[in-house]
């Protein structure tokens, strides 16, 4: 994914999205990756850490939609 269609997919403006990227890279949360064809173009990766994030945070939520969906 490139920062603008992360820009496209949160419905916000590219400038937002590349300072929302710099924040994710400095927390060494996601890392960036120039293209070949053309190094202005960036290909953004979540870290492993990101990913140990996301699977605890699904955990959670998976867990608080089961007990709403059996009360």
């Amino acid at each position: 994914m490139t920062i603008g269609m992360l820009a496209d997919r949160l419905l916000i403006a590219p400038h937002s999205a590349r300072a929302l990227v710099n924040r994710l890279e400095e927390m060494q949360l996601l890392a960036r990756t120039a293209t070949k064809a053309d190094s202005r173009r960036q290909y953004l990766a979540l870290t492993p850490a990101a990913e140990r994030i996301l699977e605890q945070l699904s955990g959670a939520h998976l867990h608080e939609i089961r007990e709403w969906l059996l009360s």
